[in-house]
């Protein structure tokens, strides 16, 4: 077995075992192995190796693997109401989505869009809620969701009730949302 299949192949147990905990509640069970998957994918990333990380399918993992374990160590934040820890998981994943044009308009990024709205709205600042989740139903949209899904529907259900507390507030939200995207330079080009 070679040392990325390994790295590989510990990785995906570590996010079955996140998974199988958050599913069972075991919140801080999840935390821990989100957190040891989220360290190692960041190890494989930045490894001189990295760009050679290729899973048992033969892709190219390393940042894909990065984005998985900071959304599903988000989602258990989440679900215990850590919402700032959670913040710092999904503000990343979205910078490393939209670093990538093939991701940029993904339901991936569309979920992580969602997430974050759901978020701004638990911390009761609507404009933000609004404009993730605008940009979560438009990506929705562009790749085909059916508008009745159980997803879209709670969507739509946190942008009505983000919209109508901006409006409770006075707050006017801008007309679009702009989202910074990570862009690398090459170190001679700067």
């Amino acid at each position: 077995i070679s040392s990325e299949t390994y790295h590989y192949s510990l990785f995906a147990t570590l996010q079955s075992l996140g998974q199988a905990h958050t599913s069972l509640s075991n919140f801080a069970l999840a935390r821990d192995a989100c957190s040891e998957s989220l360290q190692l994918a960041w190890d494989i990333a930045l490894s001189t190796n990295g760009a050679n990380a290729a899973s048992p399918k033969g892709k190219n993992e390393s940042v894909p693997n990065v984005i998985k374990a900071l959304k599903r160590l988000g989602k258990s934040f989440l679900l215990e109401k850590h919402y700032t820890s959670a913040l710092e998981c999904f503000l990343p994943s979205l910078e490393l989505l939209r670093s990538s044009q093939e991701q940029n308009e993904s339901l991936d990024c569309a979920s992580v869009l969602g997430s974050l709205g759901f978020l701004y709205l638990k911390l009761k600042k609507f404009t933000e809620s609004s404009n993730f989740l605008r940009e979560c139903l438009r990506l929705y949209q562009i790749n085909g969701v059916d508008p009745n899904d159980r997803e879209t529907r709670k969507i739509q259900a946190w942008l009505q009730m983000a919209e109508s507390r901006e409006e409770e507030d006075g707050a006017t939200p801008p007309p679009f949302l702009e989202i910074p995207t990570i862009v690398f330079h090459d170190e001679q080009g700067i």
